[in-house]
């Protein structure tokens, strides 16, 4: 493929891909709300690497596809991210480049296949800028989720035109090591597990060097991302290679209940290397990217919903050992908060479990959550949550175990060291008779206002009410420019504080709600302590 070195497609079993007809008419909406006139903006940049040909989309420029790091190919796959070499005469920034080799996502059902191409030559960023004016405008950094397995920062879900039309800011999505290449501590050398926090350090650093050339502020970043972007997100605000880097950060459903620990990050390498039978890293090199791919779909089927292979290592060091405890003590990143999580989030999840492996009885329910959650305590845990099926019961307990419980105790901890603002999504989509609720990742394309994608009509229905996306992405583009989401179309949202633990709502009729948890909240507190999980 030309243009990229390197890259070797990796295909997968996918079935359509949107993306030029969706482009074109995002296009057309905006031309025809600036009366169809379309302003003529510079779209050709100069970075130390080389020169850069934008796309002008009709409010802006969009410039796709800039690599911020060397190929991480050859002796480079598992070593840490390297300054891009220059190239020469104009690079073509006009269109995505390929993302991260992974298999399809396990929530493809409910985002849409994707169908992009896929290299390990792939370490890109993509930039959302009305205009490379100089104008020193505030920037938001979005990390992709996935489990640390799938996604990309150019997934049609992250489109930055809108937010960066609206909130008159630069919005950067981007790519980063995945799986086996980027987060496991493979054949003894710990270095290999931060490859893919390195990846994101290395972004941070090129868009301090070059953001004022497109339009933005070097001094004045948010760092955002949902799911395991989340989990990454509040990562790099422990992480003292990324101190400095950023001055807010957007942390949307994350599992922040653990890292996990040096003892497991040990075991799921030996159980990798097993599976991809390699004796070393060297050997490990050697293989073929699709051997690695299929190796790392046999870990992840061996793991259940406590087993994540591919996040961060709490070492002590590097990485704190406790979150909570960090978080608490002032450890990590002083700087202004945006947190919440869905009201559903964990429901999407059950539609990706075998049914046979679900519990449907109580008896085998209670032997579950005394198994794998809490020891002795299942039958407490059960009568706690024992209204509706079993399923469900599991899907209410994993629900406030992994989302919105860890999200509270987080804000609060942070809340004693700097300015936190928490959020509920509670808006049910109609998908799938309303199973799906307020689901994980279904306010995504409410915070990015991009309710026409591919993925609507699997995520969020027909008709999708538009006063919901603009709500709540001018919330989040005030809160990029300004560190407080507040603005006149939500109640006055006040910052969290222990004394109170205020949530916004985000419904059709959003209102504040203090301490939406509490009741769930002081169970676990009392079940199970927080931060000691999984080491």
């Amino acid at each position: 493929m030309l243009g990229y070195p390197h890259t070797k497609t990796i295909q997968t079993p996918v079935s359509y891909t949107i993306y030029p007809s969706v482009f074109k008419s995002i296009i057309m909406i905006r031309s025809s709300r600036a009366g169809g006139k379309s302003p003529v903006r510079k779209t050709k940049v100069q970075v130390p690497s080389g020169v850069l040909q934008g796309y002008d989309w009709g409010a802006g420029v969009r410039f796709a596809a800039i690599p911020y790091a060397e190929a991480p190919v050859g002796p480079l796959r598992f070593a840490p991210p390297q300054s891009p070499k220059p190239w020469k005469g104009v690079r073509d920034a006009t269109q995505f480049g390929p993302i991260q080799p992974q298999m399809p996502s396990r929530f493809s059902g409910f985002l849409g296949l994707d169908r992009q191409r896929q290299s390990e030559d792939s370490l890109f960023l993509n930039i959302f800028t009305p205009q490379p004016d100089h104008a020193k405008r505030p920037v938001m950094v979005w990390i992709h989720g996935g489990r640390f397995a799938s996604g990309s920062g150019s997934f049609h879900l992250f489109d930055g035109q809108h937010l960066a039309e609206v909130g008159d800011m630069v919005v950067v999505t981007l790519n980063y090591r995945l799986g086996v290449r980027g987060s496991l501590r493979l054949d003894g050398h710990a270095s290999t597990e931060r490859n893919g926090l390195n990846d994101l350090v290395q972004a941070l650093r090129w868009i301090r060097a070059n953001i004022e050339q497109f339009g933005g502020n070097a001094e004045d970043v948010c760092i955002a991302g949902q799911g395991a972007g989340a989990i990454a997100a509040v990562s790099l605000m422990a992480y003292p290679s990324a101190e400095g880097l950023f001055s807010k950060a957007i942390l949307q459903s994350g599992s922040f209940y653990h890292l996990k620990g040096v003892k497991y990050a040990e075991s799921i390498s030996n159980r990798f290397m097993e599976l991809a039978k390699a004796q070393s890293l060297e050997e490990l090199n050697k293989k073929d990217i699709c051997h690695l791919l299929h190796a790392q779909s046999e870990l992840l089927a061996q793991c259940d919903d406590f087993d994540e292979p591919f996040q961060p290592t709490g070492d002590g060091v590097h990485l704190p050992i406790n979150l909570w405890d960090a978080a608490r003590g002032g450890k990590l990143a002083k700087v202004p908060i945006l947190i919440g999580c869905n009201h559903h989030d964990y429901r999407p999840f059950l539609h990706t479990i075998d049914p046979a492996k679900l519990p449907h009885s109580s008896v085998a329910l209670r032997e579950l959550l005394d198994q794998r959650i809490a020891p002795g305590a299942g039958e407490e845990i059960f009568y706690q949550y024992r209204k509706g099926s079993c399923p469900e019961i599991y899907g209410k307990v994993l629900q406030d175990l992994r989302f919105e419980v860890p999200a509270h105790e987080l804000a609060g901890a942070l809340s004693r060291h700097q300015p936190v603002y928490m959020y509920r999504f509670d808006w049910v989509s109609p998908v799938k008779d309303l199973e799906m609720g307020a689901g994980h990742f279904v306010d995504l394309p409410f915070s990015f206002g991009n309710l026409h994608s591919p993925s609507t009509p699997y995520l969020l229905g027909d008709n999708p009410p538009q006063q919901m996306a603009d709500m709540m992405s001018r919330a989040w583009a005030q809160f990029v420019r300004s560190g407080n989401p507040n603005h006149e179309g939500l109640p006055d949202w006040p910052t969290y504080h222990l004394r109170k633990r205020a949530t916004q709502i985000l419904d059709l009729k959003p209102h504040v709600v203090d301490d939406p948890a509490r009741s769930h909240r002081l169970f676990w507190a009392d079940v199970l302590p927080w931060g000691q999980m999984f080491h």
